[in-house]
């Protein structure tokens, strides 16, 4: 991810907020919420986006809460820390007019990131899609070797790309998850987010993706907040 990171997952989530709160949402975020879930040991950083569409879908928001988790086993490692996410859910459900829409635990199945020059994110690129599960080797396989070298190689707006595939479902109540099985995520140092998915897609169009791979999604966003970390990251 950005700076030159590279965890093995990352938790990913859509939130909405009633306009009248919204000031009041991003305070808590960045004071309280993001400290309080990286004080769990589970993530590391956090980071907050806004979506550049004026017509969101119904199962999207305006806020996009991106965390990264340092950890190889998603689900052991978010079992260790349930009562404390417990919580902090607890503490979300109590900001007024806050509601999550969408969001999910996901395993960095391929990565490819412009290690030269560690650069800052200000705004990221977020596919969903629908792979054949038969299909899902040679999907990743297309995806290392023929996909990422063209998505952040010399010229290309991003300069680190990655793909998670949804970790098992959560036995937490507390943490609905997400109905889509793999999220491909793009991130660039250039806040211009809606323009830089039409360089993507003319850097690479759909019609050079593998058929067993289906966009389902394509949203982009810009960053709100800094990336908040822990104290030895």
């Amino acid at each position: 991810m950005a700076d030159g990171r590279a965890p093995r997952g990352f938790g990913f989530g859509h939130y909405a907020c009633d306009p009248d709160f919204e000031e009041q949402f991003v305070e808590w975020y960045q004071t309280q919420h993001v400290p309080d879930a990286i004080a769990t040991g589970f993530y590391t950083h956090g980071s907050m986006f806004h979506h550049t569409s004026s017509n969101i879908p119904a199962d999207e928001s305006k806020y996009l809460l991106l965390y990264e988790i340092p950890h190889r086993d998603v689900e052991a490692a978010l079992a260790n820390v349930y009562p404390h996410f417990a919580e902090i859910q607890k503490d979300f459900d109590q900001q007024k007019g806050a509601r999550r829409v969408f969001g999910g635990m996901y395993h960095i199945r391929e990565r490819e990131y412009d290690n030269h020059q560690p650069k800052p994110t200000n705004s990221v690129l977020v596919l969903r899609m629908e792979i054949d599960p038969a299909k899902v080797a040679n999907t990743l396989a297309w995806y290392r070797g023929a996909h990422l070298p063209e998505a952040v190689k010399k010229g290309s707006p991003y300069h680190t790309a990655y793909l998670g595939e949804r970790a098992a479902t959560s036995p937490a109540p507390t943490l609905p998850d997400t109905t889509t099985q793999f999220l491909a995520i793009y991130e660039s140092e250039r806040g211009t987010a809606a323009k830089l998915a039409r360089e993507f897609f003319e850097l690479v169009p759909e019609s050079t993706w593998t058929p067993a791979a289906k966009i389902s999604r394509i949203s982009s966003f810009y960053r709100v907040s800094p990336t908040l970390s822990s104290p030895t990251r």
